[in-house]
């Protein structure tokens, strides 16, 4: 009887010994220093594809990250919806789940970022966008910035590269003219501007509503009859779809121009043939020569099966490598005043310089799509425009 009270005795005592240990590893698991950053990104919604590759970016990142580094990166990802609205029950939500929080990465499209100004200033929490390109994004708001160009600087880069290197003399635009397209109407008007500057025409200005235009059939006619060369249509995936389709439906031959909204793998699949004598300028090409770029792209295909990173997945990553990268003695601080010293950061997309505005000075790439003899279509670099000097977006008041 005794010598199985002394085994159990034995047997509590081992237990104890290894709770204790346990427990110690775990008090040691609290310890480790985190630095916590808040994600406002659409997982569902109009948007859902791109905020969902900008998030497998970040992911990316961060994997690497945490991996190499004794202080680990903590993400809190909210869904937006894609909505203005679901952006601030976001925002709302992280304040209430993390009220402490260094910095946001938010939101994907220009309209939602533009409603997290207000409470950026009233909290002194910084927004860093890697997607949002509308100029009024960081206008006159200490706490809003991004990682990339605006739409002043992509808009006058492609208006001056498309008379200069491409010789188009005579264009037509198709805009947006929903209350949210600020987008398509920013991009119109720094296009334009540059492109007349550079001795093109506008001869034709069109808009459109994405509710209501179900077929674009009607405006290509109205191009052709005013003999146009090209027309520059900046805006997203699925409606550079249905545009590309109609113009060649209409058996417009003219080039079709569009934006970073275009760049997109998928664009390639769902438009199929009439793809031909496309354009786009972006803000990330897998053959620019850097040697980040290089090892982020074999990286990221070994992780996801082959896949080719695009615009989204990159600005993501770069965008969190950039907050990384002000990470000191495991904190995050004085976010604000660090993000507007950033001064050429060897990114994925390129060298990233990010001012006191809060607005960035990246590259420009243009490609066009070629259809290979396999019969796939494939979107090649032809023009590498470096950010200017004196840069175009508007001044703080």
């Amino acid at each position: 009887m005794k010598s199985h009270i002394d085994k159990l005795l034995l047997f509590l005592s081992v237990t104890a010994i290894i709770w204790l240990g346990a427990g110690c590893q775990t008090a040691k698991l609290v310890e480790t220093k985190a630095v916590h950053i808040g994600v406002i990104m659409p997982q569902s919604g109009n948007f859902a594809l791109y905020g969902k590759n900008v998030i497998s970016g970040i992911n990316y990142f961060v994997d690497q990250y945490n991996r190499q580094h004794k202080v680990k990166i903590v993400l809190h990802i909210v869904d937006n919806h894609s909505t203005a609205a679901g952006t601030v029950k976001a925002f709302a939500q992280l304040m209430s789940d993390t009220p402490k929080l260094p910095v946001i990465i938010g939101a994907y499209s220009s309209n939602n970022t533009v409603v997290l100004k207000p409470f950026a200033n009233r909290y002194k929490i910084p927004i860093v966008s890697p997607t949002s390109t509308s100029d009024i994004v960081t206008l006159n708001n200490p706490y809003m910035f991004r990682t990339c160009f605006s739409v002043s600087e992509q808009g006058a880069a492609l208006g001056r590269f498309v008379k200069r290197q491409l010789k188009i003399d005579r264009l037509g635009i198709l805009i947006n003219i929903d209350a949210d397209g600020e987008y398509s109407k920013g991009l119109s008007r720094s296009f334009a501007k540059a492109y007349k500057a550079a001795g093109g025409k506008v001869a034709l200005k069109l808009g459109y509503s994405r509710r209501y235009t179900k077929d674009f059939q009607g405006f290509i006619q109205q191009f052709i009859e005013h003999d146009i060369d090209a027309i520059f249509v900046p805006t997203y995936l699925p409606i550079a779809v249905k545009v590309v389709k109609a113009a060649r439906q209409k058996r417009f031959k003219g080039k079709i121009f569009g934006s970073d909204g275009w760049d997109e793998p998928s664009l390639l699949t769902s438009a199929g043939d009439y793809l031909n004598h496309c354009f786009f300028s972006t803000m990330f090409s897998a053959k620019y020569s850097s040697l980040a770029m290089k090892r982020f792209i074999v990286g990221y295909k070994r992780r996801h099966r082959g896949r080719i990173p695009g615009v989204a997945v990159a600005q993501g990553y770069d965008t969190i490598a950039v907050i990384a990268s002000l990470v000191d003695d495991g904190k995050l601080q004085d976010v604000a005043k660090q993000l507007g010293k950033v001064t050429d950061f060897p990114g994925v997309t390129g060298k990233i310089t990010i001012k006191p505005d809060g607005n960035a000075m990246k590259t420009v790439f243009i490609k066009r799509i070629n259809k290979l003899p396999s019969g796939y279509f494939i979107a090649q670099l032809i023009g590498t425009i470096p950010p200017m000097k004196n840069n175009i977006t508007p001044k703080q008041k």
